[in-house]
């Protein structure tokens, strides 16, 4: 338990939108002295990606609700591909009237208040360290979406660039 509390007050604090303050690589350096194996193994198999496998408690209600999300989004994109209304369960109609970017950026501010939520009664604890590695990864996420990479992939989508036996 006290390497728990070490841990957790030696990680710099997250904030939603802000750079991240730690790589995830630098913070699992820090959970492995910090954690027990077990724990760590844990901590390393969790992802925001696929939480469906999270411990059970608190952690678990948030995969469940992660997994409708997704079922969400892909309605969201059949939808617009049959030229349809989406039938959402549980995206508010105000996100659905968004561009897919700031779609996205809703899509992850609502899943970090979900899980301060969560966070809020659980301070010193491994639950509160698989949050912090799950923040830390909206917060990567969040920073990786650039204006001029974007441009670059759709260049490279509607330009594919030619083959050298083409030229």
């Amino acid at each position: 338990m006290s390497n728990v509390v070490y841990l957790i007050s030696s990680l710099p604090s997250l904030t939603f939108g802000q750079s991240p303050p730690i790589s995830l690589d630098s913070f699992h350096i820090e959970a492995k002295e910090q954690l027990s194996s077990t724990n760590f193994k844990r901590l390393q198999e969790l992802d925001l990606k696929n939480i469906i496998d999270a411990e059970t408690g608190k952690l678990r209600k948030f995969a469940e609700v992660s997994e409708q999300l997704k079922a969400d989004v892909l309605e969201i994109r059949n939808a617009k591909k049959n030229e349809r209304n989406p039938a959402v369960a549980i995206v508010p109609k105000t996100v659905l009237e968004q561009n897919p970017l700031d779609r996205e950026k809703s899509i992850m501010k609502w899943q970090w208040e979900q899980l301060t939520n969560i966070d809020s009664g659980e301070i010193f604890s491994v639950t509160a360290v698989f949050i912090y590695k799950l923040k830390l990864q909206i917060l990567h996420r969040l920073n990786s979406f650039s204006a001029e990479k974007g441009w670059e992939i759709l260049e490279s989508v509607v330009n594919p660039p030619k083959k050298m036996e083409e030229l």
